[in-house]
């Protein structure tokens, strides 16, 4: 049994359907990357993946349970850790703070720690008492990797990211990446990098005009032009 399976999700905001069917699996210890053209359904997916938005049709199976009409509080209980798009880091609130409240033992079983994290990103131990609007970007985003990873999710999800990063904030994440994909963690990532991706992703799935359209060895697709023009190209 795959620990995520969707079939022919749909979905949207309001009466706009941009998911017209969207079918994805993650195993356990898998991670697989979701690519696609800018405004192809990839951050609408993940919203619907984590109760954010709400399925019009379709079923979405997490751990053998359907999620598809459970709340975003629930979904995060079960074991689904998010690093949304632009962070969401509280303004007010310091980088200790942020960990503290996320973290709990969770159903995961990987034993992610406040400490763990600091050991991850000796920045964020640095500037533990620091409030959130005072970090730079990179920061922000390593503390959002790491609010998720206190949790002690079964998966990990992440949307863009290294998107408006750095190349040195980027080369960070992706060793972090690659060490929890290294742990065992489930995850799914978003990110235009295909050859970060290929290093750490075992699938890609690639998502146009809210249909999954593409699936297969994210070595194969990174290594193929023709599937980056077909796919990716503008």
């Amino acid at each position: 049994m795959s620990l995520l399976h969707v079939s022919d999700l749909t979905g949207g905001y309001g009466p706009i359907k941009v998911l017209h069917g969207v079918d994805l699996t993650v195993e356990e210890g898998e991670v697989v990357a979701l690519v696609g053209r800018n405004g192809m359904g990839k951050t609408t997916t993940i919203k619907t993946l984590t109760g954010e938005l709400p399925a019009m049709s379709g079923d979405i199976r997490f751990d053998g349970t359907s999620i598809a009409t459970v709340s975003p509080n629930q979904i995060s209980r079960m074991g689904v850790g998010l690093v949304p798009e632009g962070r969401r880091c509280f303004s007010n609130l310091s980088v200790e703070e942020h960990l503290k409240l996320a973290e709990r033992s969770g159903p995961g079983g990987h034993y992610w720690t406040r400490e763990r994290v600091f050991e991850m990103f000796p920045r964020l131990k640095e500037r533990r008492a620091n409030l959130a609007f005072t970090l730079s970007g990179g920061e922000q985003q390593k503390l959002a990797i790491g609010r998720a990873l206190v949790t002690n999710p079964k998966l990990l999800i992440l949307d863009e990211a290294t998107e408006g990063l750095a190349p040195l904030v980027r080369k960070d994440i992706w060793l972090c990446l690659e060490s929890i994909a290294k742990a065992g963690l489930s995850v799914i990532v978003v990110d235009k990098n295909l050859k970060a991706l290929a290093r750490i992703a075992q699938r890609v799935v690639v998502i146009s005009k809210g249909r999954s359209v593409w699936e297969g060895a994210a070595q194969a697709f990174a290594e193929d032009e023709s599937l980056h023009q077909q796919h990716l190209g503008v």
